[in-house]
């Protein structure tokens, strides 16, 4: 930016009604979804592994309760600060650029936390995902194709 100017990366609402709009469909919304869907997820499990008398039905039951917990926990430290960041700028004229930046890119890293996550904390996950890359790598060393030396 020329003279010293950055960008300005918050949004203006034509009414403050508005922000609050913002909150509840950005935020609230997706975290009441995202941790009811987990919830119906567990509950769903937790009968199936009755019924079939699993026997590590609670360790189980143990790790997917944490995935769900720490997903949700992550998706919310991503985009808490971005909706504080909103709701701030009602009410201030001016906030730092470094706090509204790093808002705004902890609110992006979001999208990439999951499958980070997941593989960290989901042995089956893990497993199925070293699945596909040996299949991706066989496929490239299949025969036929020749090797480049």
């Amino acid at each position: 930016a020329k003279g010293g100017q950055g960008c300005n990366l918050h949004l203006h609402w034509p009414h403050p009604a508005s922000s609050a709009v913002f909150l509840v469909c950005t935020f609230l919304l997706p975290v009441l979804a995202t941790g009811l869907c987990y919830l119906l997820i567990m509950g769903k499990m937790r009968a199936v592994a009755l019924r079939a008398g699993w026997q590590q039905r609670q360790r189980s039951e143990k790790k997917i309760t944490r995935l769900a917990l720490i997903v949700v926990a992550v998706f919310t430290l991503c985009w808490l600060p971005f909706c504080v960041v909103q709701l701030l700028n009602l009410f201030m004229t001016s906030l730092d650029a470094t706090v509204i930046h790093v808002s705004l890119i902890l609110s992006y890293a979001n999208s990439c936390a999951n499958p980070i996550l997941y593989g960290f904390l989901s042995d089956n996950f893990r497993r199925s995902f070293q699945r596909v890359l040996c299949q991706c790598c066989c496929l490239l060393d299949a025969p036929g194709r020749a090797k480049e030396e």
